[in-house]
């Protein structure tokens, strides 16, 4: 029988008082802990069901572009077919992270941490460039080709790698989108954290 369920059966005004207030602390925490965990998980529903739409986007435009070389009869190459099987790969991964925040939101809040990371950064510099976007972007960025411009874009999800192309162009962009999405994943794992420790906690006090 647990402690609170004994706490109606007591006779005793004083003891059953004491026992209610004992209760009321060791509810407290969990009451608070229930009430974070909401929250962390309202918000990163909406991280998730973004990275998978960002990622299914990905995944029918590339199959469509694919699609489109058969029916023109121009097979792609070897190298272009690796290329876009990456490309699906790396919205897969989209779409494995936001599904992944559903099953195991740590876990996944990990894996999306990732899946951002690599689409803070895009490049065009000596002939060489990569680009990758899983949902929106919006970019600051620097085009030096000619002289130094700031440039801002705006867009959705994209796949770009290329080589041996435009060899006077040189740009660098940031995706602040990403760089946002990257601080509101590492504040949430930190919430998780610190509810972790605190039912850690209360755990152990109430041994």
């Amino acid at each position: 029988m647990g402690l609170c369920e004994r706490a109606d059966e007591l006779q005793n005004p004083a003891q059953q008082q004491a026992l209610d207030v004992r209760c009321n602390d060791i509810n407290t925490p969990l009451l608070m802990t229930n009430q974070l965990r909401k929250l962390i998980t309202s918000k990163t529903n909406i991280l998730a069901f973004y990275q998978i739409f960002g990622g299914l986007f990905g995944v029918g435009l590339f199959v469509y572009l694919l699609s489109m070389s058969f029916q023109r009869q121009t097979m792609p190459h070897l190298l272009m077919t690796v290329l876009f099987l990456i490309a699906i790969g790396t919205f897969c991964y989209s779409i494995f992270c936001g599904i992944q925040i559903f099953r195991n939101e740590k876990s996944g809040l990990k894996h999306s941490w990732i899946n951002q990371v690599v689409q803070i950064f895009s490049f065009s510099i000596s002939g060489y460039g990569f680009q990758y976007v899983s949902g929106l972007y919006f970019s600051i960025g620097l085009d030096l080709t000619d002289s130094l411009l700031f440039k801002f874009n705006l867009g959705t999800s994209m796949w770009q790698l290329y080589f041996n192309q435009d060899f006077n162009q040189i740009k660098i962009e940031i995706n602040i989108l990403a760089l946002l999405l990257i601080v509101f994943i590492d504040r949430q794992l930190k919430k998780i954290r610190d509810e972790d420790l605190e039912a850690h906690l209360s755990t152990i006090g109430n041994v």
